[in-house]
């Protein structure tokens, strides 16, 4: 997931760290990546996650510098969570549904609201700021296997391409406003 210090609790790193620490038992280890941009302290990152309870052990704090940087992790992970209490839109979720990533997006934020308007989209969505809930909806991504995984996150990316496709609205707003000119 991607956070910083300073929207650590709207964006839910809290909830995903208890989430992590909830799924982590003496028989499987999951480990929570944490995206920072270069501005945040990720010595204070790191407090702030072991201060909700998470291993040091169970999480690693991630510079990205930008866009080459998001393909390297992106590539390194099996799951982008996006627990967030209350967000904009995020581009994080962007760049997985790109990636044919999994995810889990909150319903309280502006990806989990659009998620929602596809007809695969609430699989991907959790509507519950608990971490139980999160850990459990964590789990069961982990369950379905690599395969099913990749099938659903191509759906993913096929059905949003075809509802949210940027030419196209940007083609009908330039119409709209052609008109408007032209009947002036």
């Amino acid at each position: 997931m991607s956070g910083s210090l300073k929207y650590f609790k709207v964006k839910g790193c809290d909830i995903a760290a208890k989430a992590i620490k909830l799924l982590n038992s003496a028989s499987y280890k999951y480990h929570l990546t944490f995206i920072v941009k270069p501005k945040e302290n990720v010595a204070e990152i790191t407090e702030a996650l072991q201060n909700e309870g998470i291993d040091s052990n169970h999480f690693t704090v991630e510079v990205s510098n930008g866009a080459e940087d998001w393909s390297n992790l992106l590539c390194k992970v099996d799951l982008l969570i996006k627990p967030s209490r209350a967000e904009g839109f995020g581009v994080s979720g962007l760049r997985a549904i790109s990636a044919d990533l999994p995810l889990l997006a909150s319903n309280c934020c502006g990806l989990g609201v659009a998620l929602q308007k596809l007809p695969s989209g609430n699989k991907h969505v959790v509507e519950s700021e608990d971490p139980q809930v999160w850990a459990d909806k964590i789990r069961e991504v982990k369950e379905k296997g690599s395969k099913t995984n990749q099938l659903e996150a191509e759906e993913l990316r096929s059905e949003y391409e075809k509802q949210f496709n940027w030419k196209e609205q940007c083609d009908k707003l330039v119409t709209q406003m052609l008109s408007l000119i032209s009947e002036k």
